[in-house]
């Protein structure tokens, strides 16, 4: 990450403490973390601000990024080598050797020292070299032209580190934390809503019988659910959790209703969601169809088909339906109630139809005498 400031990138002063360079990229590795941010540049920003507070977190490293910016060398995180900028470099020469910057550009050394320089930059080295003047020893940097940078100190080199990972907490998990490793992603996970890319299992699914008066008119469900806690030894404590479902006026047979993270809590493990699909309750009287018509089946006897019904019938919403046919009622006969029925899930305000449909109950037995008057009044 050549010629980038670090302090710009985490948006923090030069002088900032090491608090608030923690603080900075907390906040912002959350929101440009990849698993959280699906923007195109959100893998390269994260990748930023990472190589940012690497640097700046550790006072040996920013001590040396520091003195590189100040020296007008671009500073590379991957080997944590500064290296002398080739624009800046007659000036650097010219301050420690007067007169050198024209016998440099005349002896084309200039070329060739940038060309060693772009070479180098891709595959340079460390010599380490123990010093005994002044009764002192310590650790000095050089490069290949053999010009000391200044002390340091071995540090792991992070780019062979297996064990290299992001990590930072989930806003809607507080006591969750979220690791990802380059060299070791996550296996058999799925990240969930909350961002966290702990296992999951799938959603727990469990049907809620609703009686049609609470399809009609709506309602408020409370209801006690039980999970188990478990700890790292296996053991477990149940806890119990009052919920509620709002039942509302037209809902469907099929519709779910999905609570996020009730389900029994393992170690290691995002706890399953719970999902409740509502099923209609069997009725005495009524059943429904799919356009939420309102239905009910009428039971006439042979005898008030031919001659006439008179039938009753109260809806869930106690209006009371009399019905008078004097016409001859045939099999599968329908009476129609426009706008008795449900109300529709998606306008509430509309209803769908009242339809009653009659079914024709024929004697089981009839006498020689019946028979034969039937016969005489009948038509053939």
């Amino acid at each position: 990450m050549a010629n980038k400031n670090f302090y710009d990138i985490l948006n923090v002063r030069k002088d900032a403490s090491p608090d608030e360079i923690k603080r900075a990229f907390r906040n912002l590795a959350k929101q440009y973390h990849p698993d959280k941010n699906p923007a195109p540049d959100a893998k390269e920003k994260f990748a930023q601000l990472k190589e940012a507070h690497d640097v700046l977190s550790n006072p040996t490293k920013r001590h040396e990024y520091d003195e590189a910016k100040r020296r007008g060398y671009n500073y590379s995180s991957d080997d944590n080598t500064s290296m002398p900028n080739t624009e800046h470099f007659r000036d650097f020469f010219e301050h420690l050797f007067p007169g050198f910057a024209d016998d440099f550009t005349r002896s084309g050394t200039h070329e060739r020292f940038s060309e060693n320089m772009r070479k180098s930059n891709s595959n340079s080295f460390r010599a380490r070299e123990q010093s005994k003047e002044q009764n002192s020893s310590r650790n000095v940097e050089y490069d290949r032209t053999g010009f000391r940078f200044g002390p340091s100190k071995r540090k792991p080199d992070w780019t062979q580190n297996s064990s290299f990972c992001s990590s930072f907490d989930s806003d809607d998990e507080p006591n969750i934390s979220t690791k990802r490793c380059r060299s070791e992603p996550s296996k058999n996970s799925n990240t969930t809503s909350s961002g966290s890319s702990l296992p999951k299992d799938a959603a727990i699914e469990k049907h809620l019988e609703v009686t049609l008066e609470d399809i009609s008119t709506g309602n408020l469900r409370k209801l006690k659910i039980k999970r188990k806690i478990f700890d790292e030894r296996g053991n477990y404590t149940v806890e119990e959790k009052l919920i509620e479902i709002t039942i509302k006026p037209g809902w469907k047979a099929g519709t779910k209703v999905t609570f996020p993270g009730l389900g029994d809590k393992h170690p290691g493990r995002e706890p399953a969601d719970i999902t409740f699909i509502i099923k209609d309750k069997q009725h005495a009287l009524f059943s429904r169809d799919s356009d939420n018509n309102l239905l009910h089946t009428a039971n006439v006897s042979l005898k008030k088909a031919l001659l006439g019904v008179s039938y009753c019938i109260q809806g869930l919403n106690g209006k009371r339906h009399d019905i008078n046919i004097r016409d001859i009622v045939h099999p599968g006969y329908i009476k129609r109630y426009t706008g008795e029925g449900l109300p529709l899930p998606k306008t509430p305000s509309k209803s769908g139809d009242l339809i009653v449909t009659f079914n024709i109950q024929f004697p089981s037995y009839l006498s020689w005498d019946q028979r034969r008057v039937l016969s005489d009044c009948l038509p053939n």
